[in-house]
């Protein structure tokens, strides 16, 4: 028979390996959803491959007044990116340049011929509002808010 002391001891030790195992489920939960997400998003690099284009890369940043758009699309060739503003939505398209892209993909780009990606816009626009501006590899989309 345990003493007093000693089955606090183990009830006790026993809580902090039930609480240890809990933070480890949900880590490892965490990591499953992580990379979950990461084969999505392989999935879908692989299919706009097979298509034929690469979707840009881009940020998103809600700023009070206006909406900024961010589109990184290094492995575009230069003065070919066309930008398209819709009331509802921006199009980026451009001619690849075959060397950036080999250099990024590899093999896997053989086929890419354009960069392309649409964007649905949180909220309609008025397109000849909107400011473009390219620097480099990045395409900056500043779209003003309603009654701003």
């Amino acid at each position: 028979m345990l003493e007093p002391n000693e089955r606090r001891f183990l009830r006790e030790l026993m809580r902090r390996m039930l609480r240890d195992f809990e933070r480890m489920e949900r880590e490892l939960e965490e990591t499953m959803r992580e990379f979950a997400e990461m084969e999505r998003l392989l999935e879908e690099r692989q299919r706009e491959a097979a298509e034929g284009s690469a979707a840009p890369l881009y940020t998103v940043i809600d700023k009070d007044r206006e909406l900024l758009l961010i589109f990184d699309v290094p492995e575009a060739e230069e003065g070919t990116l066309e930008i398209t503003l819709l009331e509802d939505r921006i199009i980026v398209e451009g001619k690849v340049d075959k060397r950036k892209i080999e250099r990024a993909l590899g093999r896997a780009s053989r086929k890419v011929e354009r960069v392309r990606g649409e964007y649905v816009l949180p909220f309609p626009i008025d397109p000849q509002r909107a400011k473009v501006e390219k620097r480099g590899s990045k395409v900056y989309v500043r779209v003003p808010k309603q009654g701003y």
